[in-house]
């Protein structure tokens, strides 16, 4: 009779990998390799190498004193000094604004 069991064998795929597939896989495992470089990187730029002097505002609350940094790098524009009557997000406000202001005006 026919056995039941199938040999090992039966269950193991094999498939002809050329030249050109190894190639692409290498090419494809690098590109991974240098993207995973250029995102850990990019998250290492140190802020403290953009800041510019600190400049202070003139507001009706008071003044706000900012910590701007380059013109292309806005987004970081902060308050590091504020009058008590104002909130930490509405002098942060005040210093985005006035980094964008500034960044115009070149």
């Amino acid at each position: 009779g026919k056995s039941q069991g199938s040999s090992r064998s039966d269950h193991i795929i094999t498939r002809d990998v050329t030249a050109k597939q190894i190639r692409m896989f290498v090419m494809y495992m690098k590109s991974m390799a240098i993207l995973a470089t250029a995102v850990f990187v990019s998250g290492c730029v140190d802020p403290k190498s953009m800041e510019t002097t600190p400049v202070q505002v003139s507001t009706s609350h008071g003044t706000v004193t900012c910590q701007l940094y380059t013109r292309s790098q806005v987004t970081w524009d902060r308050a590091i000094d504020r009058p008590d009557s104002m909130s930490v997000d509405e002098a942060d406000e005040i210093c985005l604004a006035e980094g964008k202001r500034r960044a115009n005006q070149s």
